[in-house]
């Protein structure tokens, strides 16, 4: 019998070879941390669970005898399909996915195998080493993990900490080690690879490990190795001033340190892994004292984990505290100190030129080199004044300053600062991606000046005949709308956008797989335990050739756009017309129109807001009835040039077809009045309030058996549904005390419940709330809801259907509308409809319901769903629901028409009932729809159309991250979450002070424009949600917070609180960001004055609607400093924000007095809310109940820092 290796785990060793009819065909797989694997395919007809493979160390094999021909197969790991990712030969599997492919040959005359590889014997498969005493260093732990991403080893040394001590494979030969300093001793311990525990099967002894399993044992004899702390060990005093250390078990986006020396700034302090092995350190020269700190990896602020010291940081969480003794290093030079940034592979070069002549000495010193002001001398080598010098530095930002004969300088050729705590400044260089070498004083902050459309090359390398498009918030995440190509044919798939400055997230997806870019080290958390890529776009990319007067209209990234972005009809014989041009490209836009067929008119289009890359022109057009039809086009005019643009695109004059309007084509659209004056509450119901401990969940529906007890053991890595009795404790939210591998418990409930809203509607109501917004109601399995088992039912440990009903009259009669969040794009895999299927196949009545892969599927909850039908980006728990009987659902999206879709009517009918069924017999008065853009754009004319024959003035509202352009109208959404031209935005410049006021404001402006008035005044604008990280934690300063909150009421649109936001709740990512409400906030005189802070600006903005309807301008954005004024008849409110952190004074001339006030206004403002709610904040002259005359101008407000002001004449 013939042999061949199937062997993809880089082993060799001997390919023997004798013609046979049949051939013995080893299969080996790398599986260490798996219960069971088994080979399945062609040659077994798929059976799963047929030919078991052994295990031998972190390897499973089996000899298979195979006839000659080619063969398709799999492996099952726990119950998953999985290719062999070592194997490069596959074949389309016809779900999404590839088999593995080995062609066994009639006579093997030479060696051979379907990788290339050699043959090799089952027992001569290599096994992991055990620890090793290496002789003066320590103790060597070796694990073999090939393609693993992480390993660590945790045991007894470390506290059992998952990710104290990273293993590492520096040749790539998928043996991972580390040498540990170990005393003499008996240890017990596990590695950890990619976050599962396992045992090291060649250890030469165990122990129970009280869950089941086994912890290996290791003893080390006396002398083996020195014994000393632990990598991670907590902050210390050393000769260059206080180290801080903190071991991320790999790498990280991004480490600050954070604390009361400086400022509490989560990006002032970088730490660095200058060693690559994801211990991330800073010196700091502390003068002796007690500090409070807080390490911010990845924007998540986390307490040292190897300081047992600790203190209450006032929002029920730890700081870490260090006392440095007396003695302890202390400098006191005029600059924030930093972290020794070690070197790097860019050529940085510092210039500075004296004012007065006999200098001596000039250096450079900054967060490079431990602010050493000896360590980087410059030199004026040429005599001509200046003194220059080149360092190497890394990726990422730097501060500095000059140290000139003793004394330390701002570089005062560089405009980027950041505040260096002794009331000065540091100069920032920023180091960015692609750069090779640049002047220390021309590096632009990201985010910053840059202006014009950037030409932005994309790469990713794909193979050959791979299906590859780019998605990411240029395009809504859209999974099949950008298309690369691989021209050359070589495997890389290219294309090139044209992109606004600002910062993009996006990923690959191949052949239906959703990767990041390799080639691009930043990124940031994705929500579903991966990395999007981040870029910001700014002037290292080449800008677009534009200039007005030469002549030329540059047209590109300009689309004939006909929807009420464009064209709105503001009543029904008054018509607003928009057009956008590139920002200084054109001498003017003309609008040329012709009424009803008659004569054209040209005329000329007032200049309105700018964005970085574009500026708006607009006009009205007056109809003579509201029956009549308008044509038009767009000039746009550059010197002797005029290019004309219709509906097909750009053209001459003449030859272009004019944009046709009539209200047939583009119905009137309005939007809800009720929402225009509202304040949005958003409440996750399962963590608000526990009203009626009767209805908590006793865990008995069918959906949760086998997941609602603990094992023996106590511990489970798998489903636990469970109730916690502590309100208060939110421990488990961050790391599950049932779980081994320091995940969080995404499975606990905690009872909360709509008698529990119904008991606080009037808290909400002295709140200053009008709308509250409920994550799903309808009954699902999870404490989210968003696996929904009935649209149509009210989950019953909320709320009986009957008690809704009473409670949604009452917040009525409060004032308070109801919304309700709803996921139609998939279900849960308990849903009746999902069940019947699963339990009937093709003979259900709801199998088209659903895009089944294969069937029948079998029972149990671990088996993988994705390899059985289409689910949410490949999470069984959540079935897609099929919409379009024609397409598969990652093609039916983007078809705009029912016309040309197959439209599956069971679902479309079963959706439109749920929306009759909660508007009309539950009179709600809105939906959420979460991500509406996996369903297709054609439904949601049909849903928009029965909801508002239901109830013509409900609220509907879209989760669409990007630009929502084309979902907005009277046949989608009123509004949609504000997530690009809000939250991000204020994220930046309030949250996190990476911009400033002007670039705030021009990425404000777009918001305004691209989106109709009626639909700007009831976007929802949110700073956190439950998605995203709660603010408070993100930023760490409640300041900052105040200043987002005050700037939420202040600004146009619908103002959003996430409950708790008000008491200062904080909390990480999923799950953590949904603690239980915060009630004890009554007991703790901070929590309540941020409450009382946030009443008083709500309830103003609630009852004025000055601030809900009235126009927005921007009087004065510069540096930290913004004052915005909104008006509205005779009233005008002006609100004023500094969010830096030293004073700045407001000057309002005769000119902005004159623009803010509207005619017979009075120029007597009161101050609604003033400084002094702001902790540590100067009272100064903007006291709440003040009264002042701003006159005719000339008028100076001076803001202490990080504090802002509200005013009202």
């Amino acid at each position: 019998m013939n042999r061949i290796c199937v062997v993809f785990c880089l082993l060799t060793a001997l390919l023997l070879s004798v013609p046979s009819a049949a051939v013995e065909v080893l299969f080996v797989h790398n599986a260490p941390g798996a219960g069971e694997v088994y080979v399945a395919g062609s040659f077994n007809g798929w059976k799963a669970y047929d030919l078991a493979m052994t295990k031998k160390g972190p390897f499973w094999a089996v000899a298979v005898d195979l006839e000659p021909g080619t063969h398709q197969y799999k492996f099952v790991v726990d119950g998953a399909w999985t290719q062999d990712a070592a194997n490069p030969n596959g074949i389309e599997d016809g779900y999404g996915g590839l088999n593995s492919v080995v062609t066994v040959p009639a006579s093997a005359e030479v060696p051979i195998a379907a990788n290339g590889e050699a043959m090799i014997e089952l027992d001569d498969i290599p096994s992991a080493s055990v620890p090793t005493i290496v002789s003066g260093s320590g103790t060597m732990f070796s694990c073999s993990a090939p393609g693993a991403g992480s390993v660590h080893v945790a045991g007894e040394f470390n506290d059992w900490n998952p990710t104290a001590d990273a293993m590492s494979d520096p040749d790539g030969d998928g043996v991972f080690s580390v040498t540990l300093p170990l005393a003499q001793g008996s240890y017990q311990y596990k590695f950890v690879v990619d976050g599962n525990w396992q045992e090291d099967p060649n250890a030469a002894d165990s122990a129970d490990d009280g869950f089941g399993g086994k912890n290996s044992v290791i003893v080390v004899a006396e002398g083996a190795a020195p014994a000393g702390a632990a990598a991670g060990a907590a902050a210390v005093s050393t000769a260059d001033g206080v180290l801080f250390s903190y071991d991320a078990g790999g790498a990280v986006g991004s480490c600050f340190v954070a604390g009361d020396f400086n400022s509490w700034n989560p990006t002032c302090t970088s730490m660095t892994d200058d060693a690559g092995d994801g211990v991330y350190t800073c010196s700091l020269p502390l003068d002796s004292g007690t500090y409070m700190y807080k390490f911010v990896v990845d924007g998540n602020w986390l307490q040292d984990p190897a300081n047992p010291d600790s203190a209450d940081d006032g929002f029920g969480g730890k700081n870490s505290l260090l006392t440095v003794g007396e003695g302890a290093p202390g400098i006191a030079a005029p600059a924030t100190p930093a972290p020794a940034a070690g070197g790097g592979d860019v050529q940085v070069t510092f210039s500075f030129t004296p004012v007065i002549s006999g200098v001596s000495n000039v250096s450079v010193a900054g967060s490079f080199n431990g602010w050493d002001p000896n360590a980087n001398p410059l030199t004026d080598d040429d005599e001509d004044g200046t003194y220059t010098g080149v360092v190497n530095l890394s990726r990422g930002e730097h501060t500095y300053k000059f140290v000139v004969d003793g004394e330390w300088h701002q570089d005062s050729n560089n405009p980027n600062t950041v505040d260096d705590g002794f009331g000065g400044a540091n100069s920032v260089v920023h180091v960015r991606a692609g750069d090779t070498a640049l002047d220390a004083a021309g590096t632009a902050a990201p985010g910053g000046a840059a202006v014009g459309m950037r030409t932005v090359p994309f790469t990713v390398k794909a193979g050959k005949n791979a299906n590859v498009f780019l998605a990411g918030t240029f395009n809504d995440w859209n999974d099949s709308k950008t298309r690369m190509s691989d021209a050359d044919g070589d495997g890389v798939y290219e294309i090139v956008l044209l992109l606004e400055p600002g910062s993009y997230q996006y990923k690959f997806v191949v052949d239906g797989n959703w990767q990041a870019d390799a080639n691009n080290p930043d990124g940031t958390e994705d929500g579903f335990g991966g990395q999007n890529s981040l870029l910001e776009v700014d002037d290292r990319f080449a800008s677009v050739a534009i200039e007005r007067g030469d002549g030329r209209v540059f047209t590109d990234d300009l689309e004939p756009i006909f929807d009420y972005s464009s064209c709105n009809p503001l009543t029904a014989k008054e018509i607003s017309i928009a057009a956008r041009a590139h920002l200084n490209d054109v001498d003017k836009v003309q609008l040329s129109y012709s009424i009803d067929g008659g004569t054209w008119t040209t005329e000329d289009m007032r200049p309105s807001e700018s964005d970085p890359a574009f500026r708006t022109y607009r006009a009205t057009v007056h109809l003579p009835g509201a029956d009549s039809a308008l044509e038009y086009a767009y000039h746009y005019v550059d010197g002797e040039v005029t290019v004309a643009m219709g509906r097909d695109g750009v053209g001459t004059p003449d030859a272009v077809k004019p944009f046709r309007y009539t209200r047939e084509i583009l119905p009137p659209f309005t939007t809800p009045d009720w929402a225009k004056d509202g304040v949005i509450y958003q409440i996750f119901p399962e963590r608000f309030r526990n009203g009626n401990p009767d209805n908590d969940p006793d865990f008995s529906e069918p959906w949760y058996q086998g997941a609602n007890k603990l094992p023996s053991s106590g511990k489970t890595n798998g489903e636990y549904f469970h109730m916690v009795d502590d309100w208060t404790d939110v421990s488990g939210l961050s790391k599950s005390p049932y779980r081994t591998d320091g995940k969080p418990d995404y499975f606990s409930f905690y009872g909360g419940d709509i008698a529990g809203v119904h008991e606080k509607l009037d808290y909400l109501n002295d709140l200053g709330v009008t709308v509250i917004y409920f994550n799903p109601l309808n009954q699902g399995m999870s404490n989210h809801k968003y696996d929904p088992t009935d649209y149509n039912t009210v989950d019953p440990h909320f709320a009986s259907e009957d008690e809704f009903k009473d409670f949604v009259k009452d917040a009525h009669d409060h004032g308070i509308r109801i919304v309700v969040d709803m996921a139609f794009n998939h279900t849960g895999n308990w849903h009746f409809a999902f069940r019947d299927a699963f339990e009937k196949g093709s003979e259900s009545e709801y199998w088209s319901w659903y895009e089944w892969k294969r069937w029948p599927m079998p029972e149990g909850r671990d088996v993988d769903g994705a390899d059985y039908y289409d689910c949410w980006w490949g999470f069984g728990l959540h079935p897609n629901l099929n919409w379009d009987l024609e397409r598969p659902n990652n093609a039916e999206n983007n078809i705009a028409s029912m016309a040309d879709a197959e439209p599956n009517m069971a679902v479309v009918d079963h959706v439109l009932g749920v929306a009759r069924h909660w508007l009309g017999e539950l009179d709600i008065d809105g939906f959420r729809l979460d991500v509406p853009n996996e369903v297709p754009f054609w439904f949601w004319d049909e849903f928009n159309r029965v909801c508002n024959e239901v109830k013509p003035d409900c609220w509907l509202v879209g989760e669409i991250w990007g630009n929502a352009g084309s979902w907005i109208g009277p046949d989608g959404f009123d509004s949609t979450m504000n997530y690009k031209y809000f939250r991000d935005p204020v994220m930046e410049f309030f949250g996190q002070g990476r911009i400033d006021a002007s670039t705030f404001e021009k990425r404000l402006a777009p918001g305004r424009s691209v989106y109709p008035p009626q639909s700007v005044q009831v976007m929802m604008n949110l700073i956190d949600s439950h998605d995203t990280i709660r603010y408070l934690t993100t930023t760490k300063d409640v300041k900052r917070l105040m200043l987002a909150a005050l700037f939420e009421m202040s600004y146009v649109g619908m103002p959003h609180i996430w409950y708790g936001d008000e008491v200062g709740m904080e909390g990480g990512k999923d799950p953590d960001c949904r603690r239980p409400m915060d009630w004890n906030y009554v007991n703790d005189p901070r929590k309540v004055a941020l409450r009382d802070f946030y009443g008083t600006i709500t309830r103003f903005r609630r009852d004025n609607q000055v601030l809900s309807r009235g126009d927005v301008l921007t009087v004065q954005a510069q540096g930290k400093a913004l004052a915005m004024a909104r008006r509205l008849d005779t009233k005008c409110a002006l609100s004023l924000f500094n969010a830096g952190p030293q004073p700045v004074t407001f000057t309002l001339g005769a000119d902005d007095i004159a623009a803010m006030l509207p005619a017979g206004g009075s120029s007597v403002f009161k101050v609604i809310a003033g400084t002094e709610w702001f902790p540590n904040a100067d009272r100064g002259q903007l006291i709440s109940g003040t009264t002042l005359e701003l006159g005719e101008g000339d008028v100076t407000f001076t803001l202490p820092g990080m504090s802002g002001a509200m005013l009202v004449n």
